[in-house]
């Protein structure tokens, strides 16, 4: 249980899959950091900017929600979607943005709003994903 390993698992593929040193990620409750030796632990994954450090290097990745499990040491994210931070369209997730915050702020009968909610998070999430990239 000296290594750590993570797979982040979408519906469309696998985005990462790899031995890690950390990986830090947002639950209901906070962030969390993971490290080596962590204890079994399974939480829920919220809307959040991934940061994996592996070798002294890190990756970030824009995540929505999902689940965490971890398990000897090996650990598997499944999450509806995930984007490294340089994969993300600024534009496309800056109109994404403005869209949720007008969808919110028309106070219709008719839309969901918690929908539209975790809409606007996601759109957050993968702007300051890209704005952390070199941070």
């Amino acid at each position: 249980m000296n290594e750590l390993t993570l797979k982040i698992i979408t519906p469309d593929r696998t985005v990462f899959n790899g031995a890690l040193d950390s990986v830090n990620f947002g639950t209901s409750s906070g962030l969390i950091q993971i490290l080596k030796k962590h204890c079994d632990y399974i939480t829920d994954v919220y809307p959040s900017v991934v940061v994996i450090k592996e070798k002294g290097a890190v990756k970030k990745l824009a995540v929505s929600e999902g689940i965490f499990k971890l398990k000897n040491g090996e650990g598997v994210m499944l999450v509806k979607s995930s984007e490294y931070s340089d994969e993300i369209d600024v534009k496309r997730a800056e109109d994404a943005l403005k869209r949720a915050k007008e969808r919110l702020q028309e106070h219709k009968n008719d839309i969901d709003e918690n929908r539209a909610r975790l809409s606007l998070k996601r759109a957050e999430i993968r702007i300051k994903a890209v704005l952390s990239r070199d941070e």
